[in-house]
């Protein structure tokens, strides 16, 4: 009997400390359970602390970068001036007038007089176009290509001039190059140059067609 009753006495407290076990294992639970909202906020809090962070590093368009870091640069025109007058002379003498209309494009305007000894006097009138660009030194320096038209008259005089025979003077014109080299003086209003500007004559002064080559020369012009 006593045996009987200590088994079930043993038994009981068994049961009694799993009990109690299981009640905190419960409670533990439980509070664990309600310490999760906190949680909850805190990760609710989140987006808001994204958004300010997107916000501050948000970044500027384009366009206000390019104004705010970059100040715009002026490139050098390639002329130096806009007009120039003056003379050439080589092949006779001439009077030539440039003008730019913009920055490399210009046209140029000779009238050149050219007399033979003995046979007689060449005056003529080019009007090119040229194309013009700088070179990197010196400052100042330029070349030039460029093409246009070229038509004069042709008198004879001496035992050349005659009349009767149609030959006391001949129109004649012509398709015109020219390439050449400028310089600009840069303390002056002058520039010097150096050209050549070859002629295939469409009509000579014999009613012929060819190739002249005594056009161009070197060149002295005031600028504006």
């Amino acid at each position: 009997m006593k045996t009987i009753i200590l088994y079930f006495a043993l038994v009981l407290g068994l049961a009694a400390t799993a009990l109690a076990q299981t009640k905190k294992t419960v409670k533990k639970s439980a509070a664990t359970t309600k310490k999760a909202p906190a949680t909850a906020t805190t990760t609710r809090k989140a987006p808001a602390a994204k958004r300010s962070s997107t916000a501050v590093t948000k970044p500027q368009p384009a366009s206000a970068q390019v104004r705010n870091n970059h100040r715009p640069v002026q490139s050098e025109p390639e002329a130096s001036y806009k007009t120039a007058l003056g003379v050439k002379f080589l092949w006779g003498i001439a009077l030539t007038g440039k003008h730019f209309f913009s920055q490399k494009h210009g046209a140029e305007a000779i009238v050149r007089y050219h007399g033979y000894a003995g046979v007689g006097n060449d005056i003529n009138l080019t009007l090119l176009y040229e194309y013009h660009r700088k070179f990197g030194q010196p400052a100042g320096l330029s070349w030039y290509l460029g093409g246009g038209a070229q038509a004069g008259n042709f008198t004879y005089k001496g035992i050349y001039n005659n009349p009767a025979a149609g030959n006391d003077s001949q129109m004649y014109y012509g398709v015109s190059g020219v390439a050449g080299l400028e310089y600009k003086f840069r303390s002056l209003p002058l520039a010097v140059s150096a050209d050549w500007q070859p002629v295939f004559l469409l009509q000579d002064y014999s009613d012929r067609t060819g190739f002249a080559a005594e056009n161009g020369g070197l060149g002295l012009k005031y600028t504006f």
